[in-house]
């Protein structure tokens, strides 16, 4: 057991006071050393009357001291995998704001940067988190003493559902990843407008593409509850889909775009990165406007509540069931009439087997989708991109690879795509996807 962390936060004052015992305690672990902790402890006390300690020093001598006498009791903390973590924790977990870092020696923050820290907690019966120790993910720096002060005040706001193996509850030590994130910045000017007509208002996200397969959509929502949702390349159904949305969820909205005090936001953060994808938010009352850009702007001082609102203007016109696909999405295609049979229906199957979950691959290759071969001007992706066998091969989507297969696609390609596509799988290593497409490609 290594108490270098306590004595470290104790300092000379109260490091003096648990030095021996711990130093006694590593070379002699077991009850006898409790005793000793006592007389230390008090004469310590004593001396300066228990003035000379910071509360965070108290609080570390009192740590150092319940985890002597834990061992000594045989109290052991059970390790918690990740996922169990996240069921089990009550608290959000927020990001750390520096304008140096955490790395000590301490240095100016570079611009698009950002570092994470491991943070371990010991949790007790009651759910109640306390610091054990803090790291910079990643070898070769060590954590300086401000962001570990600033990680202790976070943690005492922790708190986890109890923690139960083999019907008790049991004392934990959970590990937690923090994000280290430069100062927001905002302008220091900007009021957000009174809304005395709701009709009057007007939100619209524009998210741009990438140098991968990032969709390119925009979504206009009214202040009367009316939305657009406009989907262009990278996108699995292109063009304008228009829908309601409830007027609680618009309220929600306005309501979130108010406490981000988005006027006071500024234009735009931009990072230096060249690849990514941007988002702008655009805000509109009656003749006053608000336009802010995010290009990977959490890197640069951005408040995360913009990245909350874009994620809400997703989720208000479940934006997901046009640019990828859900579950609802075939139904919503066959009420409309969708022939899926159709040219149309053949550009669908040929994005979604780029874009989709494998399980709406299936679906439309269920609901009769044409599976040519690659095509000539699909809306949205490349003609390259465009092949449904070979985009399931890349994808490792064997069961596409089957019901392509069974559905006569390799009958519709040349040569050169076969071959092509079998390069593919033998690429991948997966002996099963391989045997699957050398089930189907005709032999030479």
């Amino acid at each position: 057991m290594s108490w270098d962390w306590g004595f470290r936060d104790l300092g000379s004052s109260g490091g003096q006071a648990l030095s021996p015992i711990a130093k006694q305690w590593e070379a002699h672990p077991g009850r006898s050393t409790i005793p000793a902790a006592m007389p230390a402890l008090s004469s310590h006390m004593a001396a300066d009357g228990g003035k000379s300690l910071p509360k965070h020093q108290a609080k570390t001598l009192i740590a150092i001291t319940s985890a002597l006498i834990t061992t000594a009791c045989n109290v052991e903390s059970v390790q918690i995998d990740s996922s169990t973590i996240r069921d089990h924790r009550i608290h959000e977990l927020t990001e750390i704001r520096s304008s140096t870092g955490c790395r000590e020696p301490s240095h100016e923050l570079l611009i698009d940067g950002r570092e994470h820290v491991l943070v371990t907690v010991d949790v007790n019966e009651k759910g109640l988190a306390s610091f054990r120790s803090a790291a910079l993910e990643g070898a070769g720096a060590s954590i300086s003493d401000r962001c570990i002060e600033q990680i202790r005040l976070l943690v005492d706001d922790w708190m986890y559902h109890p923690f139960i193996e083999d019907g008790r509850i049991v004392r934990a030590t959970v590990r937690e990843r923090l994000l280290v994130l430069p100062l927001e910045r905002r302008q220091r000017y900007g009021v957000f407008p009174e809304i005395d007509d709701v009709s009057t208002v007007t939100m619209t996200m524009r998210r741009t593409p990438c140098l991968g397969y990032c969709p390119e959509y925009q979504i206009t929502i009214l202040g009367d509850g009316s939305a657009t949702y406009i989907g262009a390349d990278y996108t699995l159904i292109p063009g304008q889909v228009d829908v309601k949305i409830e007027s609680q969820k618009v309220q929600a909205l306005i309501a979130m775009f108010r406490r981000a005090d988005f006027f006071s936001l500024m234009d735009e953060y931009r990072s230096g990165v060249t690849d990514g994808s941007a988002t702008e938010l655009t805000f509109q009352v009656g003749d006053e406007t608000k336009v802010v850009l995010d290009y990977l702007g959490q890197n640069v001082g951005m408040p995360l509540v913009v990245e909350d609102i874009e994620a809400a203007m997703d989720r208000a016109v479940e934006a997901t069931r046009w640019t990828r696909g859900d579950e609802q999405t075939i139904a919503f295609l066959s009420e409309r009439g969708f022939d899926f049979a159709s040219q149309d229906g053949a550009a669908l199957l040929a994005r979604a087997s780029l874009l989709a979950p494998e399980t709406i691959v299936l679906r439309l290759i269920e609901a009769g989708a044409a599976t040519h071969s690659p095509m000539e001007d699909v809306v949205g992706i490349p003609r390259y991109e465009s092949n449904p066998i070979q985009n399931a091969v890349l994808r490792g989507h064997l069961y596409a690879v089957r019901a392509l297969g069974e559905s006569g696609v390799f009958d519709r390609s040349s040569i050169d795509e076969i071959s092509e596509v079998i390069d593919y799988a033998r690429q991948r290593r997966n002996e099963r996807l391989l045997q699957e497409v050398l089930k189907y490609a005709p032999r030479n």
